[in-house]
């Protein structure tokens, strides 16, 4: 379908820069789409600024992000999904499906990430009308669940990252 494996990736990025929600295989390939992705957003002028997070990415105002924590304090649950609207002193102002919050500092620099793509772990609590899944392997997937696989439905478990 693409003539190279980094072709496939922009492609992929490209897609889930425009919205799509991308299902890789790894968390490797995850990260790999999601900073090109990202690129691609500033590029555009749909991303401005950034901070690191002790992960090493870059967050900034307009970045699709999830929460990797629950903290009832702060309102928010691991996997939901934020824009970022905002940022003052490493503190992420956000808005999500549960409105808007703000992020301390400490709590944005190390338990927040990318959001562009997911394993398919991740995507079984993203409701998405387009998905695009990229699969190292040959097998086909639908949001990340492998169609050959021989387990019992309730005993396939995808890692997340």
């Amino acid at each position: 379908m693409h003539a190279s494996g980094v072709e496939r990736t922009a492609v992929l990025a490209t897609r889930a820069a425009d919205g799509d929600l991308v299902v890789a295989d790894t968390c490797e390939q995850v990260a790999q789409i999601n900073g090109i992705a990202r690129q691609f957003r500033v590029t555009t002028g749909a991303v401005t600024g950034g901070q690191l997070t002790t992960t090493g990415e870059q967050i900034g105002i307009g970045d699709r992000i999830a929460t990797r924590r629950n903290d009832t304090d702060l309102g928010v649950a691991n996997r939901e999904l934020w824009t970022v609207i905002g940022s003052q002193h490493g503190a992420l102002d956000v808005v999500g499906d549960s409105g808007r919050r703000t992020l301390p500092a400490q709590y944005a620099a190390e338990h927040v990430e990318l959001a562009y793509a997911t394993t398919a772990y991740g995507a079984r609590a993203r409701p998405s009308r387009r998905h695009t899944c990229w699969s190292a392997s040959t097998h086909r997937c639908r949001l990340g669940v492998r169609q050959d696989d021989p387990r019992p439905r309730a005993q396939r478990r995808a890692p997340g990252c």
